[in-house]
């Protein structure tokens, strides 16, 4: 059984409205605002405006290359539990990109409140500093400290009296 126009109609429909959320999502850079001293290090928000534009610029890819298999030979004749499936692929990597730059916009908006902005700036050096290695074995990553309850890498390490600290990282560069 091939796919029906309304099924046709409706997957879509879906999908143009993926690309639609996918183009207002917007620089970092443009939509939090925070004191000079609470920013982000250069090289950690080069990073992450990088990583946020490939990964929109893929997914973006993805999204026309289904509606254009959709309204293909290919796509006519697919079963609609076929195109279900793979705009429900699309649809989780559509999300997961959407989730990292939600954990980046927290990341940023932490770093527009009183007093906490400040506060995060001067842990990102103390990472920094507990991650470099004398003898440059390796070039350190970007390093962005924020606070949070759920997702997020943490690194711990422990100091001289056996107490943990923990440095939340912000998704991977």
């Amino acid at each position: 059984m091939s796919i029906t126009p309304l099924a046709l109609w409706l997957l879509s429909q879906e999908t143009r409205a993926l690309s639609t959320r996918l183009a207002r999502v917007k620089p970092l850079a443009l939509v939090e605002a925070m004191v000079p001293a609470a920013a982000l290090a250069p090289a950690a928000q080069t990073a992450i405006e990088v990583y946020l534009a490939r990964e929109r610029r893929i997914v973006q890819g993805a999204v026309q290359g289904y509606l254009q298999w959709l309204h293909g030979p290919a796509g006519q004749r697919a079963t609609p539990a076929e195109a279900q499936r793979r705009f429900t692929f699309l649809r989780l990597r559509f999300n997961r990109v959407l989730s990292q730059f939600d954990i980046f916009a927290d990341v940023l908006t932490q770093r527009s409140e009183h007093e906490t902005g400040v506060w995060l700036a001067g842990l990102d050096a103390v990472a920094a500093d507990a991650l470099a290695l004398p003898g440059d074995y390796y070039e350190l990553p970007p390093v962005i400290c924020y606070l949070d309850r759920g997702h997020g890498a943490a690194s711990r390490r422990a100091d001289d009296n056996g107490a943990s600290v923990s440095v939340n990282a912000a998704g991977r560069f």
